[in-house]
């Protein structure tokens, strides 16, 4: 299990006019939590403002705004502020080597989201960019080291829920992970479908539930009531993950997600990180691996079928009944 310590660094929009991108914007400093910033020509695609981990002074004439980073380490990155358009702006984070040449980038289409900070960076950058925004409202980015410690209460396995002794299929529903506190789950919702397990977690990103400790308690729960099979169901990107890898290392096993992760690479690091590595036990893959694998069922739907309903499919609980009904019939 795991508990955090969280050391965040919070990044405000300083008046240093340098940063931002001056033509045809207004920029209104109304306090230090509150730039107000407006520009109905401005092109996608361009940085809005930057924050600098490191400065010239002949160059800049200002001292670095960003913390050092650990190299290593895993950070999560948080942006508040409102858009109009919504979710018109993105942040695009630059990582620098020690003769300030970029080594890569990554980009953040979110409010909040992860990273690892390469062990070869010496220097990064973090932009606001314009994805077709008129008007911002910045608040701060908040920037926060996740220190873990091996925790196990960070984690629970639920007891069997409607146990049928005559069903040889044991089913296993991850839950997207939600951070500081459990997900709590209607388990009234669950009284058609047979031998449940939930696994929760009040960790962000649960580090996609793959510790070994996880794997065995699940693997008793298993062989300890003589199951045959075993089926393993995500909701969204982390538990999407968590029962892929589940289902890899698990014999006479399936699994069923909500969609393909275009973006595992990235997730990945997760479990690569050398600061955490040692603690997680996974198995990787390809996407184009999970597409021709028949074992694993990826739940399709279209946005664009009229009888689609939008709030029920961001219900959690919806999604996981819709992969148990598909599971039934399978």
């Amino acid at each position: 299990m795991i508990n955090k310590e969280y050391f965040s660094n919070i990044i405000y929009w300083d008046n240093f006019s340098i940063n931002s991108y001056l033509f045809g914007s207004i920029i209104k400093f109304k306090s230090k939590d509150f730039v107000h910033f407006k520009n109905l020509r401005m092109p996608s695609g361009k940085d809005m403002n930057e924050w600098l981990s490191k400065t010239n002074h002949q160059s800049h004439r200002y001292p670095p705004q960003l913390p050092m980073l650990k190299k290593g380490h895993l950070y999560k990155i948080y942006v508040n502020a409102e858009t109009v358009p919504e979710n018109s702006i993105y942040l695009r984070i630059i990582f620098y080597d020690r003769y300030e040449k970029i080594i890569s980038e990554t980009v953040i289409r979110s409010n909040e989201d992860i990273f690892v900070y390469p062990n070869d960076a010496y220097s990064y950058k973090i932009q606001v960019m314009n994805a077709g925004c008129s008007e911002l409202k910045f608040h701060y980015i908040e920037l926060t080291e996740q220190i873990e410690s091996f925790d196990k209460n960070s984690f629970i396995v639920s007891d069997i829920l409607n146990k049928d002794i005559n069903s040889a299929d044991l089913n296993v529903i991850f839950m997207e992970p939600n951070q500081n506190k459990f997900v709590e789950v209607n388990k009234e919702l669950f009284k058609n479908y047979s031998n449940i397990v939930m696994v929760t977690s009040k960790i962000y990103n649960a580090h996609i539930y793959c510790y070994k400790f996880l794997f065995d308690e699940i693997a008793s729960i298993f062989e300890n009531n003589n199951f045959k099979n075993i089926n393993f169901y995500g909701n969204g990107t982390f538990s999407d993950i968590a029962a892929v890898q589940y289902k890899l290392l698990t014999e006479n096993s399936k699994a069923y997600i909500m969609n393909y992760c275009q973006d595992y690479e990235k997730y990945k690091k997760i479990l690569d990180n050398s600061y955490i590595a040692g603690k997680l036990y996974y198995k990787d893959y390809s996407n184009s691996q999970i597409s021709e694998d028949r074992s694993i069922y990826v739940y399709n739907y279209e946005l664009e079928d009229e009888n689609f309903i939008f709030d029920k499919f961001y219900d959690n609980n919806y999604r996981i009944l819709e992969l148990l009904d598909i599971g039934k019939e399978r």
